[in-house]
């Protein structure tokens, strides 16, 4: 009848679409979504990076921590201005802020001149960070966004997934009210600085290449995470 050629054509219409839908024209990243085995092998070559780190850093504290009576012995007029450069290399190179102990070595060797004044040196070292926000800014903002883009595969292809969509859900909420301005960012700002499960090194490129903030801005609100 009538009505069964409708329903047979109308059959025919979806199993086309759903052809369609399942076509190898599919785009790459659903394809890569789909591919559990390229996704435990990301994840497998980010455990090794993680481990060979963390075995780096027991390696290299262990020989450095040993120079303690050699720390001692160096001068003011060498050692605080070696203190800096050696933060500032640790903040730009990120795999040597996991690795070596800079911040240790640097509480023992200001030590020498008490607890209360080695602490308040210790914080206003990390003010530095001021600087290295401009620097971190200017040579990785591109890569942050490179790394965020949705059209890139180069990310898609070597980060798992979950990892970017923890920095794209990051991006988008925590950014966005940064971005705004105003003392509502700046609680922002400290309430995500001061969260357990943020890392610094994290926070600081975060605020450096995705929050269009200032100069006033980050020093006003890195000051009230320190």
């Amino acid at each position: 009848s009538a009505k069964m050629l409708v329903c047979a054509d109308d059959l025919e219409a979806g199993e086309e679409m759903a052809s369609d839908c399942e076509s190898p024209g599919r785009p790459s990243s659903d394809q890569d979504e789909d591919d559990g085995q390229n996704e435990w092998l990301k994840w497998l070559f980010l455990v090794g990076i993680v481990v060979t780190l963390v075995v780096l850093a027991e390696e290299v504290g262990d020989v450095l921590l040993s120079t303690r009576s050699f720390l001692r012995s160096i001068p003011p007029s060498i050692g605080l201005p070696l203190i800096a450069a050696c933060w500032g290399i640790r903040r730009l190179a990120p795999p040597i802020y996991y690795v070596v102990p800079v911040g240790t070595l640097t509480v023992l060797y200001l030590l020498r001149w008490g607890p209360y004044i080695a602490a308040v040196s210790y914080q206003a070292v990390k003010m530095l960070d001021v600087i290295w926000f401009l620097g971190i800014r200017r040579w990785y903002s591109r890569v942050m966004s490179l790394l965020l883009d949705p059209r890139e595969d180069a990310a898609r292809r070597y980060v798992p997934r979950d990892i970017l969509r923890g920095l794209g859900g990051l991006d988008r909420e925590w950014a966005q009210r940064i971005k705004e301005g105003g003392l509502r960012a700046l609680a922002t700002m400290v309430v995500l600085g001061c969260a357990w499960f943020t890392d610094e090194l994290v926070t600081l490129y975060f605020f450096s290449t995705r929050c269009d903030l200032g100069l006033p801005s980050f020093f006003a609100g890195w000051v009230g995470i320190q």
